[in-house]
């Protein structure tokens, strides 16, 4: 009987106590896949940019003109897509630190730990979107007043 609920993870090489794969199985895994690193490395870059990119409105506008609205906004709009690149990297991290237990199966506290921390880093990653989108649409609608 097979059982596939994860495409990358075959769950019928299954080991004793629930856990599928070894730490070191699962980062193989999961960083041999492109889409992986692929994500890994634009998270990292865009975290690189838009840090550099706080850096050269906060340092490099004179105070004055860094107190306009637009630049507020692109102040926001870098620190949550800051954090939303943070949180992608985070999920990653997650992915081959957290052993894999199908439901029911394994011990009980290390599925908590597993679910919990997962469904953390989701809910950070959600809020960096709805931050992200609340910048965007603030943008959009301070572009009506300058223009």
């Amino acid at each position: 009987m097979e059982v596939n609920q994860t495409p990358m993870v075959n769950y019928t090489v299954a080991k004793s106590h629930g856990n599928y794969y070894g730490i070191d199985e699962r980062a193989k895994l999961i960083l041999t896949n492109p889409a992986y690193i692929i994500a890994l490395i634009i998270g990292t870059l865009a975290l690189i940019v838009n840090i550099l990119a706080l850096l050269v409105v906060t340092r490099g506008v004179k105070k004055t003109r860094r107190q306009a609205a637009h630049y507020a906004f692109i102040m926001s709009l870098a620190s949550s897509d800051m954090l939303f690149s943070f949180s992608l990297i985070l999920i990653i991290i997650n992915r081959v630190l957290s052993p894999i237990y199908l439901p029911g199966q394994g011990p009980s506290q290390p599925r908590i730990y597993t679910r919990c921390s997962s469904v953390m880093l989701k809910s950070l990653n959600t809020t960096a979107l709805n931050a992200e989108l609340l910048s965007l649409i603030g943008l959009y609608h301070m572009s009506f007043f300058i223009s």
